[in-house]
């Protein structure tokens, strides 16, 4: 993500100066929001595994005030 978000700015820079249309500008912020997306998609995946996982093993009660599949 970091990438895609690294070249997004850096293109937007070159249209600045003139150097690049303003579609490859739009293309590049378009996959930047496709990788957050996708990158948000995961963590909920990954958080309703780990639920699915406590429920399975009837520990679900360890959940109170915790923080679900640890930080992002």
């Amino acid at each position: 993500m970091s990438l895609a978000r690294e070249i997004a700015e850096k293109l937007v820079l070159q249209y600045r100066e003139g150097v690049t249309p303003l579609t490859d500008v739009l293309n590049a912020q378009t996959l930047l929001s496709e990788a957050e997306t996708n990158y948000w998609q995961q963590v909920f995946s990954y958080k309703l595994a780990v639920l699915n996982l406590l429920k399975a093993a009837g520990r679900l009660e360890e959940l109170r005030g915790a923080d679900v599949g640890g930080h992002i």
